[in-house]
């Protein structure tokens, strides 16, 4: 291939990429829109279960004083409780372009955006399940 149909077909690129039209600004919308909705549902149910598990098995019991155990048993039921929420805020995310009508939306190119949002959302809106994982992975299994 000759240089100059390489620089000609990369120039091509360049500029469809940075060329906002009407559909690729549609998209951005879309995008943007979408990711607000994940952040504020998911902000709003993490820290509703990290409440929730901390009212659960906070109240008579500090974490020192659990055994290893009953720890690891917070954080699995804490988790899938986390994992069925996902599943039910992507259920929710997915029904505004159906809702709103949305024009040639295709939610699978916006998957991987609502996951990368609710992942980092989860982890930071639960302190108290970061707390417990460190605890069992730093502590010192032969001691209990």
């Amino acid at each position: 291939m000759s240089k100059k149909f390489l620089n000609s077909v990369t120039k091509k690129k360049i500029s469809n990429t940075l060329n906002l039209k009407k559909d690729k600004l549609k998209e951005i919308g879309y995008i943007l829109f979408i990711s607000f909705v994940y952040i504020v549902i998911t902000i709003v149910i993490a820290h509703l279960i990290d409440d929730f598990f901390v009212s659960i098995f906070e109240r008579e019991v500090k974490l020192e004083e659990k055994n290893n155990f009953r720890i690891f048993y917070e954080v699995v039921f804490q988790v899938l409780t986390c994992v069925l929420a996902i599943y039910l805020i992507r259920k929710i995310v997915k029904l505004i372009p159906i809702i709103f009508k949305w024009e040639n939306y295709n939610d699978m190119q916006y998957i991987y955006e609502g996951e990368i949002v609710i992942s980092f959302i989860f982890i930071g809106s639960q302190p108290k399940l970061l707390q417990k994982i460190n605890y069992i992975v730093t502590r010192d299994y032969l001691k209990k």
